[in-house]
């Protein structure tokens, strides 16, 4: 309780509007995507900037926190906004295990050195393919929504990324226009 006070602080001076630490289980995620719903009125953003941001957001939930259903009660993955000077960040991180880190990796490496156009095609591709998605694929299209949505706006790293468990941090920024 003693760090009550500091984390109310530390989130009034980010200006942050949600701080959430679970796996984001289906009606978690329901209530998560009503909240962000509910700041995005609260906040008169434009309707553009209120679906960028909400795309965004469900792919955080929906396909980097939900993955680690192996430890489903260890609550392993963050999702943050906040309200910036130009429009709004999104920050989700999650613990991974090395096989998922490998995969993210070489998927991250791979969509942050193409352009926006090159992104679109890639993901025309994937969505082409007329069977079930496998978790790569779907990882593949969360992290292009995530670097299209945003105009490219994307940070990644990795916090203990030498050892067995890591922790990727991914910041996405969405300006307001």
């Amino acid at each position: 309780m003693e760090y009550t006070f500091i984390l109310q602080k530390l989130m009034a001076e980010g200006n942050f509007l949600l701080a959430i630490r679970d796996n984001f289980e289906s009606l978690l995620s329901k209530s998560v995507f009503s909240i962000v719903e509910s700041q995005m009125k609260n906040d008169n953003v434009d309707l553009n900037t209120k679906n960028r941001i909400y795309s965004v957001v469900v792919e955080c939930v929906q396909n980097i926190c939900s993955n680690d259903r192996a430890h489903s009660t260890s609550k392993n993955s963050i999702l943050l906004l906040n309200k910036i000077d130009l429009g709004h960040k999104i920050i989700v991180g999650t613990k991974l295990n090395i096989e998922r880190k490998n995969r993210l990796d070489s998927i991250l490496l791979e969509i942050s050195s193409l352009t926006l156009e090159e992104l679109k095609e890639k993901k025309k591709n994937i969505i082409s393919i007329r069977s079930d998605l496998d978790e790569s694929q779907k990882e593949n299209l969360a992290l292009i929504d995530m670097f299209t949505r945003s105009a490219g706006k994307v940070k990644y790293y990795y916090d203990g990324e030498n050892e067995e468990n890591s922790f990727l941090i991914i910041e996405i920024e969405i300006s307001n226009n």
